[in-house]
């Protein structure tokens, strides 16, 4: 005896598909809140530890941007108009340069060219920040989970 569907196809597949795109707005918030929360951090390192900003270029040029499928989704930049223009440059050359089909580009800046020396003086620009963006996707990534009932681990 052969099995009927008793279903429609068409709306099972339409029905997949909603779910993907929900699943990928989901990781893209993720990304996007730990992104954030990293700039946000990295903005407030204490003078004593970090540096001090005389102009404001430096602080203003750290900052993220996102992209999806080589279209820019989100970024975060704030401060001096200097620093966030020159950051947000930096940022989308390195996002455009690696942008492909079905991919999620996440680009994490103090786009000032003297950062590197700052950090290479022992002032914390961006360094321990940049240690915090893997833990908080995770946690983000974990929230996800448990909204779908999922138990998400990432090693």
């Amino acid at each position: 005896m052969p099995i009927k569907v008793r279903f429609n196809e068409q709306a099972l597949r339409e029905y997949i598909e909603k779910a993907k795109e929900k699943a990928i707005i989901d990781v893209i918030e993720a990304i996007d809140r730990a992104f954030k929360e990293t700039v946000n951090y990295a903005k407030n390192i204490p003078p004593d530890v970090g540096f001090y900003d005389q102009s404001g270029n430096l602080r203003g040029s750290i900052g993220y941007v996102l992209f999806q499928d080589g279209r820019e989704i989100n970024s975060f930049f704030q401060g001096a108009s200097q620093g966030v223009n020159t950051g947000r440059s930096l940022a989308e050359r390195i996002a455009q340069s690696q942008q492909g089909e079905g991919v999620i580009i996440g680009v994490l800046v103090a786009g000032m060219n003297y950062a590197v020396y700052v950090e290479a003086m022992g002032k914390d620009v961006l360094a321990s920040a940049s240690f915090r963006l893997v833990p908080e996707f995770k946690k983000n990534l974990a929230l996800i989970g448990e909204a779908y009932g999922l138990k998400i681990k990432l090693i």
